[in-house]
């Protein structure tokens, strides 16, 4: 990793704080909006809301005694990243004609779009923002639609 860890005691996190969060299945970067007791509300890049960590402290222990390298981890980092890598920004959708909004995916699969962006947040259908709007592509929410049965 490159980031740059700073070695604060979970008492001096504080709102404002950059962290990395780390599971098995993602990890993610943010800001630190509150901490309460053993929980912390933070402000996730590529989320469209803050997000409630019940066990941060856990999570921030973790980092702690086993290091920033161990597969669960919180820790308060000196600097958001750089810009994404070109991985993480999804193309233009006027440059590959594939990816598409999510109005345009709900009238594709005949869906309301409260849910769908449900499902993108509960990570049933995978989007990635550009420009502030959920982008899906096109082939992948098929083969999902054709899978759960919405087509």
């Amino acid at each position: 990793m490159t980031d740059r860890v700073i070695n604060k005691a979970w008492s001096d996190v504080s709102p404002r704080d950059f962290v990395r969060w780390a599971t098995p299945r993602f990890v993610k970067y943010g800001v630190i909006l509150s901490r309460k007791g053993e929980s912390m509300t933070l402000n996730l890049l590529d989320e469209d809301r803050p997000r409630v960590v019940p066990t941060a402290r856990w999570y921030y222990a973790q980092g702690k005694i086993h290091g920033a390298d161990t597969e669960e981890h919180l820790v308060v980092i000196e600097a958001l990243p750089e810009p994404m890598t070109s991985y993480m920004i999804p193309p233009t959708p006027e440059a590959t004609g594939e990816l598409i909004s999510v109005n345009e995916a709900c009238e594709l699969i005949k869906m309301d779009p409260k849910q769908f962006r449900r499902y993108i947040r509960r990570g049933v259908i995978p989007a990635t923002k550009h420009n502030d709007r959920w982008v899906i592509d096109a082939s992948t929410l098929r083969s999902i639609a054709a899978k759960h049965g919405w087509v």
